[in-house]
């Protein structure tokens, strides 16, 4: 399942009310495709338009015989069923017609098949025309939400027909896989099967909603019967992690061959004509680099073609011999990889190559352990063949290949989501258990399966504020806080250099375009303290009929102790400020959020993240000097890696809301918005988060957001580094946003932020 499947529509289901059969369900208004697809946010989350787009660009293992796009009747499916629920009838329509124009009918039964052959891992190989129960699955629901939506009689039609598809067993040309244990419908119907989880749930997940939208009792005999397959089964989905700590689950239940994956790397030039693996003397597979198929994946020996990331040139000839040129830095990843099965109970096993150097230089040969490529020889000029013994690790490589389970990370988050919906419509508890058992995984998803954030993010060549080199800004430079003046644009920032003091500086702008710095807005032999001081936060309000702005910051009261007191300080143009003023103290204060309440009182939030407890305290005044203790709004406790970091507040349609920036497992970062409700309590919001990202994945870490004024939406201004804990790089970036980019999320519970405190 790709991209165009896992969509993110909880925007567009608010309004959304489905009028339901009579069948006698549980729960009559239970539907399961809307529940994957529509109320929740996946990896992978696409948009789509109205017209019907069903042409894409090949992948590797797609056999498009030099086409640049090809057709694929998934897309159309899922993108339709998007369009539906989002309650676009003529468009959906469109869709649904598209399906039905490039139908076949098989055995009484509609499908839709590719027209191209599949061609990737063993035993991954269709035939065109091939059919999927993805595919099937999707268009049965399109079909019945059309027929729901709009009452005419050519949806029931279609969707009846497709149904009867899923009656037809995978040998005779379908994609129901049969057993003792119940019945499974195959996204790629092969032999062996592969039961991959995530397309044949949905599959199953379209026949439940067409039995409850068509009152078709056989149907629903056979989503009970797929029902007791997943009870039987789903067991042997379920890994437990030592890497992550945690219970994970496969992506299919393909077999595995002893495969062992080598590579041709290098800077030389040369032409790859021959490749054997050899036992002694006796060859026992043999690859002619540049022949028909030689990078038909689901063959025993294959090369891995793609020029966008391998270094392979095309096939080529001389006479009867055959070869493809070795091409330094044509693909992204600078390499040739191929592939050996080994088989069982052959000893001294060796690989020879037969290549031609086209200059001076030379060419490594690897072969990959399962955690890293280990060298095995070189190919030099000095010879037209060269024969590399392998030696036993090569024999313990490819029985770790063969052993290792299916699993892909990407699919984690939908595996757990899919088995908790079939254990909902099935009211099944082993299937609703084991989903349980999945929920921490959903959150390991590796960092480029995960959704677009929902803010615009703006490519400046430059930071808003960067790196001094030689300065006492030349480590750190963040966590922002703006405001508007008369004057034009105020940034208060936080630094640290030379000499590892972090303190708070400004920068001035006429539009928020180029800053000019201003050093720092203390003295510090002025100060009531001695150690670093940071986080500063700003508002404006107007007071007697004059602007006003008051700046919370934390500090450390000694160089020896970490951050814990709180600050205030005042300014009339945002430039000049006053002598600071102790708030309040704690053991550890930081990131503090000041609010000012209409009546003219504060409250001021901050965070503490000792260990494994994370809190946002509290504390308010009526008049900025006399303040309450601080108490808790919000805590938890976990791992040091997890609960909150920074926090930020905007205003949005009346309702103050809380920007959490929250680290969950596997150092992934995520913006959350909270608000209070209107017992004061702070609550989620349903469609978060609204940005996601983590270090150590090729992405930085954004942090320390911070909005104009602390009410406007506009820019949020925050904090880019490399990764958590990096000793230098922080420096400070901005986004647009806008309101619609928080449009997803569901304000009721939320109290108006210009009511009384609750």
């Amino acid at each position: 399942m790709t991209a165009w499947f896992r969509l993110a529509l909880a925007a567009f289901l608010a309004a959304w009310t489905f009028c339901f059969s009579t069948l006698a369900f549980a729960d009559a208004k239970l539907r399961g495709l809307q529940m994957f697809y529509g109320d929740v946010t996946h990896a992978f989350g696409t948009e789509t338009t109205p017209e019907v787009t069903p042409c894409v660009a090949p992948r590797i293992g797609w056999q498009s015989e030099g086409k640049s796009c090809l057709d694929h009747p998934t897309k159309v499916a899922s993108d339709g069923l998007l369009l539906i629920l989002r309650g676009n009838r003529a468009a959906a329509a469109e869709h649904g017609q598209w399906l039905l124009d490039h139908a076949e009918w098989r055995h009484r039964g509609l499908f839709f098949p590719f027209q191209w052959d599949l061609v990737t891992f063993w035993p991954y190989e269709m035939k065109a025309p091939w059919v999927s129960g993805l595919t099937q699955g999707l268009a049965v629901g399109l079909f019945s939400y059309l027929y729901e939506a709009t009452g005419e009689a050519r949806w029931a039609d279609a969707a009846r027909t497709t149904y009867r598809s899923y009656l037809v067993d995978k040998d005779q040309g379908g994609f129901a896989g049969r057993d003792t244990d119940g019945v499974t419908f195959e996204e790629y119907p092969t032999e062996p099967a592969t039961h991959v989880l995530n397309g044949s749930a949905v599959a199953a997940i379209a026949l439940h909603d067409y039995a409850r939208i068509f009152a078709d009792d056989d149907a629903l005999k056979l989503f009970d019967e797929a029902t007791r397959w997943y009870e039987n089964n789903i067991e042997r989905y379920t890994l437990a992690s030592s890497t992550h700590r945690t219970i994970i689950s496969r992506y299919s239940l393909a077999p595995k061959r002893a495969e062992v994956l080598f590579r041709i790397v290098g800077a030389a030039k040369a032409k790859i004509h021959t490749l054997e693996l050899r036992s002694d003397d006796e060859v026992i597979a043999r690859l002619d680099i540049g022949s028909d198929g030689d990078d038909t994946m689901s063959s025993p020996t294959h090369i891995w073609n793609d020029p966008a990331y391998q270094n392979w040139g095309e096939k080529d000839s001389e006479g009867d011999e055959t070869f493809r040129r070795y091409i330094p830095d044509q693909g992204e990843y600078n390499h040739a990889p191929f592939t050996f099965t080994i088989p069982e109970g052959v000893e001294h096993l060796s690989l020879y190559i037969e290549a031609a150097i086209e200059d001076n230089r030379s060419l490594d040969v690897q072969f990959y352990t399962g955690a890293e490529y280990m060298a095995i020889g070189q190919i030099n000029g000095a010879a037209p063949t060269f024969t590399f013994p392998l030696g036993e690790s090569i024999r313990a490589a490819s029985v770790m290949e063969g052993a290792k389970p299916a699993v892909n990370p990407q699919y984690w988050d939908d595996n757990f989501q899919l088995a908790k919906i079939l254990g909902t419509l099935s009211s099944s508890k082993p299937l609703t258990r084991v989903a349980n058992s999945w929920r921490q995984s959903a959150q390991l998803v590796p960092f480029a399966a995960l959704p677009d954030h929902k803010f615009e993010w703006i490519d400046e060549a430059t930071p808003v504020l960067d790196l001094v080199p030689n300065s006492q800004e030349s480590r750190h430079v963040e966590y922002p806080s703006v405001i508007t003046t008369p004057d034009g644009k105020r940034i208060l920032y936080s630094a640290i250099g030379e000499d590892g003091r972090w303190r708070i500086y400004l920068a001035t702008s006429q539009m928020g375009e180029n800053w000019t710095r201003q050093g720092q807005i203390f003295d510090d032999g002025t100060l009531p303290f001695t150690g670093n001081y940071a986080f500063p936060n700003v508002i404006a309000f107007e007071e007697n009929g004059a602007r006003r702005y008051t700046m919370v910051f934390a500090a450390a009261s000694k160089a020896s102790v970490t951050y814990d007191t709180l600050y205030l300080s005042h300014s009339s143009d945002g430039a000049q400020w006053s002598a600071p003023q102790a708030v309040l103290r704690d053991l550890l204060v930081l990131d503090p959020l000041l609010m000012r309440h209409p009546d003219g009182g504060f409250e001021v939030f901050y965070v503490v993240n000792e260990g494994s407890v994370q809190a946002i305290m509290s504390a308010r005044s009526p008049d900025g000097t006399q303040w309450t203790a601080a108490n808790s709004v919000w805590a938890s406790r976990g791992a040091a890696k997890a609960g909150i970091y920074t926090i930020g507040g905007v205003v949005h349609k009346d309702v103050q809301l809380f920007l959490l920036e929250e680290m969950i497992a596997d150092e992934r970062h995520v913006w959350n918005a909270y608000c209070r409700d209107f017992t004061g309590a702070f609550i989620k919001l349903p469609g978060n988060p609204l940005h996601i990202d983590a270090s150590g994945n090729d992405s930085p870490m954004l942090y320390g957001m911070a909005f104009e004024n602390n009410t406007e939406l506009g820019y949020v201004y925050y904090n880019e580094i490399s990764a958590l804990g990096a000793e230098t790089g922080g420096v400070i970036r901005k986004s647009r946003v806008e309101p619609d980019e928080l449009g997803t999320l569901d304000l009721q519970t939320c109290a108006k932020s210009g009511g009384e405190w609750p």
